[in-house]
């Protein structure tokens, strides 16, 4: 039991292609249903019963862009991935079958293609849909959580690999304004930088001791001046890291978590930037 709820509060990626998920998903109901026709389809008589079968394609890519596309950009955040588990994934494309059965349904109604009306034939209809792909949603859950969490612990495996200590430290002034005030931090000194509303949180180590600095700015404003500096990296919407403290890199299925050296606080490393981040760990390896 505890296997299974550690397993279900594994964190989980969210789709990114979504349009092209919701295109692939409804082509194949279309298809599936005009060329094989269960469920009693086949005996369906209607005047225009090719483009009937073919609007349950078009009823599902509705229903989808309304879970894929609206609701996320509704209530981001619900759908904050760095929260997602396999098991609001789960839920989650339970909902989605739910909700394209509760469309198809609805249309089938309109166009007379079934002969169960009322409450109760809506739970025999959903009782079909969600028998047929309960199973395979749990499975592809499973399957894809491991292979991304397999690809990532390799991945960060082959990081930890790279890494070396720190050359010695330079003199890089940089001028960081707060509000009207202006704070020179020497830029080598920086080990990590946190976004927190209209503040951001620059990590400093200087003689040994870490020092946390709240300063009013914003991470783009810190992000652009750095950008000349090679060992700065944005892994994340909310955190810029100094590559040259990267102490230790865990992979998982959503990207990585990565432990800095002198800080106590963990780093995700957001999936969209895990390629840059692991080529930039190799590069600076080399050199």
């Amino acid at each position: 039991m505890n296997l299974l709820l550690t397993f279900f509060n594994k964190p989980y990626p969210q789709t990114q292609n979504k349009w092209k998920s919701a295109i692939s998903i409804s082509l194949f109901i279309s298809l599936f249903l005009y060329v094989f026709q269960p469920f009693g389809l086949q005996l369906l008589k209607h005047d225009y019963k090719d483009f009937v079968l073919l609007g349950y394609g078009l009823v599902t890519f509705i229903v989808l862009v309304i879970n894929y596309v609206i609701l996320p950009f509704v209530n981001s955040s619900v759908f904050d991935e760095d929260k997602w588990t396999v098991k609001k994934q789960i839920l989650w494309l339970v909902w989605i079958v739910f909700s394209i059965g509760l469309g198809n349904y609805s249309y089938s109604i309109l166009f007379s293609v079934i002969p169960w009306f009322g409450f109760k034939g809506f739970l025999i209809f959903m009782m079909f849909t969600i028998a047929i792909a309960i199973i395979p949603i749990v499975l592809i859950t499973f399957i894809s959580q491991n292979a991304m969490l397999k690809k990532n612990m390799a991945y960060s495996q082959e990081i930890n690999a790279s890494i070396h200590e720190k050359t010695e430290k330079q003199e890089d002034i940089i001028v960081v304004e707060s509000g009207k005030q202006k704070i020179n931090i020497n830029a080598d000194n920086i080990i990590a930088i946190e976004s927190e509303g209209n503040y951001i949180n620059v990590f400093c180590i200087d003689d040994e001791v870490v020092e946390s600095h709240m300063i009013r700015n914003t991470i783009k404003n810190l992000e652009e001046q750095l950008q000349e500096r090679p060992m700065f990296f944005k892994c994340h919407r909310a955190y810029i890291i100094n590559l040259a403290y990267v102490k230790d890199v865990k992979g998982n299925s959503q990207g990585f978590n990565v432990e800095l050296k002198n800080l106590e606080k963990t780093i995700p490393v957001s999936r969209s930037f895990t390629k840059n981040f692991k080529n930039k760990m190799i590069e600076k390896s080399s050199n």
